[in-house]
């Protein structure tokens, strides 16, 4: 029984040559969805925090301060009791 190894060898690299990948293009790929998904984590994070530091309105003229969540009148720039700026 003979075994053709030229038919084998053969066949194997044009089986190769058919699958030829460009790595650097897979990388790049990769590398724009790792960018766009931390660039996304950040956005998630400056909303989060800026809603976290936001004032809670209570009614007309009453305000919490988002430091110390005393109650302090709207009207005032900050917080009376640990100077925290309103935004």
């Amino acid at each position: 029984m003979n075994f053709d190894f030229e038919y084998v060898t053969t066949t194997a690299e044009s089986v190769s040559k058919g699958i030829d990948v460009d790595w650097r293009i897979i990388f790049i790929v990769v590398g724009i969805i790792v960018l766009a998904a931390m660039v996304l984590a950040v956005v998630i994070l400056i909303r989060n925090k800026s809603k976290d530091s936001m004032d809670f309105v209570v009614g007309e003229g009453t305000v919490f301060c988002s430091k110390c969540y005393n109650e302090f009148d709207s009207g005032i720039a900050k917080c009376p009791y640990c100077k925290h700026k309103k935004l």
